[in-house]
Protein backbone atom coordinates (compact mmCIF):
# COMPACT_ATOMS: atom_id res chain seq x y z
CA UNK A 1 0.00 0.00 0.00
CA UNK A 2 2.77 2.37 0.79
CA UNK A 3 4.61 1.56 -2.51
CA UNK A 4 1.47 2.57 -4.17
CA UNK A 5 1.20 5.56 -2.59
CA UNK A 6 4.78 6.55 -3.09
CA UNK A 7 4.38 5.52 -6.88
CA UNK A 8 1.41 7.98 -7.05
CA UNK A 9 2.98 10.82 -5.39
CA UNK A 10 6.23 10.53 -7.63
CA UNK A 11 3.74 10.62 -10.88
CA UNK A 12 1.65 13.28 -9.24
CA UNK A 13 4.76 15.26 -9.08
CA UNK A 14 5.60 14.72 -12.52
CA UNK A 15 2.36 15.58 -13.81
CA UNK A 16 2.16 18.94 -12.23
CA UNK A 17 5.88 19.78 -13.49
CA UNK A 18 4.78 18.94 -16.60
CA UNK A 19 1.43 20.67 -16.98
CA UNK A 20 3.99 23.84 -15.44
CA UNK A 21 6.11 23.15 -18.25
CA UNK A 22 2.93 23.06 -20.87
CA UNK A 23 1.22 26.04 -19.33
CA UNK A 24 4.78 27.98 -19.87
CA UNK A 25 5.05 26.96 -23.59
CA UNK A 26 1.36 28.12 -24.50
CA UNK A 27 1.75 31.18 -22.71
CA UNK A 28 5.07 32.17 -23.69
CA UNK A 29 4.70 30.74 -27.08
CA UNK A 30 1.29 31.62 -28.02
CA UNK A 31 0.13 28.50 -28.96
CA UNK A 32 -3.11 29.68 -30.54
CA UNK A 33 -3.99 26.28 -32.95
CA UNK A 34 -6.06 23.47 -30.87
CA UNK A 35 -4.16 20.91 -33.23
CA UNK A 36 -0.60 22.05 -31.96
CA UNK A 37 -2.03 22.54 -28.35
CA UNK A 38 -3.29 19.15 -27.76
CA UNK A 39 -0.14 17.79 -29.91
CA UNK A 40 1.71 19.11 -26.82
CA UNK A 41 -0.63 17.69 -24.45
CA UNK A 42 0.09 14.49 -25.64
CA UNK A 43 3.20 14.64 -25.75
CA UNK A 44 4.63 15.98 -22.35
CA UNK A 45 1.89 13.19 -20.97
CA UNK A 46 3.95 11.10 -22.32
CA UNK A 47 6.75 11.96 -21.34
CA UNK A 48 5.25 12.44 -16.98
CA UNK A 49 4.37 8.84 -17.71
CA UNK A 50 7.30 6.72 -19.05
CA UNK A 51 9.61 7.39 -16.15
CA UNK A 52 7.83 5.34 -13.81
CA UNK A 53 6.36 3.30 -16.59
CA UNK A 54 10.12 2.71 -17.67
CA UNK A 55 11.16 1.98 -13.93
CA UNK A 56 8.71 -0.66 -13.71
CA UNK A 57 10.22 -2.52 -16.59
CA UNK A 58 13.43 -2.18 -15.34
CA UNK A 59 12.60 -3.92 -12.65
CA UNK A 60 11.07 -6.69 -13.97
CA UNK A 61 13.45 -7.04 -17.17
CA UNK A 62 16.70 -6.53 -17.71
CA UNK A 63 17.50 -6.88 -21.14
CA UNK A 64 19.50 -4.28 -23.51
CA UNK A 65 16.00 -2.96 -25.20
CA UNK A 66 14.36 -2.39 -21.61
CA UNK A 67 17.98 -0.59 -20.54
CA UNK A 68 18.11 1.46 -23.14
CA UNK A 69 14.70 3.00 -22.31
CA UNK A 70 15.88 3.33 -19.28
CA UNK A 71 18.42 5.40 -20.49
CA UNK A 72 16.70 7.45 -22.59
CA UNK A 73 13.94 8.73 -20.25
CA UNK A 74 16.77 9.37 -17.64
CA UNK A 75 18.28 11.83 -20.47
CA UNK A 76 14.85 12.87 -20.94
CA UNK A 77 14.07 13.63 -17.03
CA UNK A 78 17.14 15.74 -17.09
CA UNK A 79 16.34 17.77 -19.78
CA UNK A 80 12.66 18.47 -18.39
CA UNK A 81 14.29 18.89 -15.23
CA UNK A 82 15.93 21.98 -16.96
CA UNK A 83 13.15 22.95 -19.07
CA UNK A 84 11.26 23.45 -15.84
CA UNK A 85 13.73 25.55 -14.65
CA UNK A 86 13.86 28.20 -17.45
CA UNK A 87 10.14 28.30 -17.32
CA UNK A 88 10.43 29.18 -13.53
CA UNK A 89 13.27 31.59 -14.98
CA UNK A 90 10.75 32.88 -17.97
CA UNK A 91 7.57 33.40 -15.31
CA UNK A 92 10.22 35.57 -12.68
CA UNK A 93 11.66 37.55 -15.47
CA UNK A 94 8.13 38.21 -16.76
CA UNK A 95 6.64 39.40 -13.37
CA UNK A 96 9.65 42.04 -12.81
CA UNK A 97 9.11 43.15 -16.51
CA UNK A 98 5.69 43.48 -15.95
CA UNK A 99 6.45 45.32 -12.00
CA UNK A 100 9.03 47.63 -13.91
CA UNK A 101 7.32 48.58 -16.88
CA UNK A 102 10.02 47.42 -19.27
CA UNK A 103 9.29 46.04 -22.23
CA UNK A 104 9.68 42.54 -22.86
CA UNK A 105 8.66 39.97 -25.81
CA UNK A 106 7.54 36.67 -23.96
CA UNK A 107 8.19 35.10 -27.23
CA UNK A 108 11.91 35.45 -27.53
CA UNK A 109 12.64 35.25 -23.58
CA UNK A 110 11.58 31.58 -23.44
CA UNK A 111 13.34 31.10 -27.14
CA UNK A 112 16.03 32.79 -25.10
CA UNK A 113 16.14 30.66 -21.70
CA UNK A 114 14.75 27.35 -23.35
CA UNK A 115 16.99 27.33 -26.46
CA UNK A 116 20.11 27.59 -23.78
CA UNK A 117 19.32 23.97 -21.79
CA UNK A 118 18.19 22.60 -24.82
CA UNK A 119 21.71 23.29 -26.60
CA UNK A 120 23.59 22.52 -23.80
CA UNK A 121 21.85 19.00 -23.24
CA UNK A 122 22.40 18.28 -26.88
CA UNK A 123 26.03 19.18 -26.62
CA UNK A 124 26.28 17.29 -23.24
CA UNK A 125 24.59 14.26 -25.15
CA UNK A 126 26.54 14.13 -28.25
CA UNK A 127 30.15 14.57 -26.52
CA UNK A 128 29.87 11.50 -24.60
CA UNK A 129 31.55 8.60 -26.04
CA UNK A 130 29.54 6.21 -23.81
CA UNK A 131 26.30 7.30 -22.04
CA UNK A 132 26.10 7.64 -18.62
CA UNK A 133 23.27 7.65 -16.10
CA UNK A 134 23.30 10.63 -14.50
CA UNK A 135 22.31 10.26 -10.01
CA UNK A 136 18.67 11.39 -9.76
CA UNK A 137 16.32 12.54 -7.19
CA UNK A 138 14.85 9.29 -8.88
CA UNK A 139 18.05 6.72 -8.06
CA UNK A 140 15.53 4.59 -6.78
CA UNK A 141 13.53 3.80 -9.11
CA UNK A 142 16.68 3.04 -11.30
CA UNK A 143 17.76 0.48 -8.79
CA UNK A 144 15.60 -2.75 -9.60
CA UNK A 145 15.98 -5.49 -6.48
CA UNK A 146 16.21 -9.28 -8.49
CA UNK A 147 15.96 -12.76 -6.06
CA UNK A 148 15.89 -12.63 -2.12
CA UNK A 149 16.22 -9.30 -1.49
CA UNK A 150 19.86 -8.77 -2.97
CA UNK A 151 20.66 -6.01 -4.96
CA UNK A 152 21.25 -6.28 -8.27
CA UNK A 153 24.79 -6.32 -9.80
CA UNK A 154 25.69 -3.71 -12.66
Amino acid sequence: MRFVLFISIVQSILFVAHWFLYRTLVSFLGVASPGEAFDLEVALTFLSVSLVLTSFLAFRYSNPLVQCLLHCCGLLAGMVYLLILASILCWIFHGLAGWFHLPLDRKILIEVLIGSPCSRASMDSSTQERPVLPESAFSFLFCPVHGKGKPRSG
